[in-house]
């Protein structure tokens, strides 16, 4: 049997927003609503954090 390779798209893309960190979780298969991984952001205030968490997240 073949393994499948794990391999993500953007992450220096993603790294580069300020105060972000990314935890990819590195499940071989994605389908429709599964969480491959997680986007966190530290920011002065929550919508702030979430914003730069969202941006992170959308560029990988």
């Amino acid at each position: 049997m073949e393994e499948k390779g794990i391999a993500f798209a953007g992450l220096e893309e993603a790294l580069a927003v300020p105060r972000t960190d990314l935890r990819l979780f590195g499940k071989p298969d994605a389908f429709t609503k599964r969480r491959m991984g997680v986007a966190v952001a530290d920011a002065g205030t929550t919508d702030q954090a979430r914003a730069s968490a969202k941006l992170a997240a959308a560029k990988v």
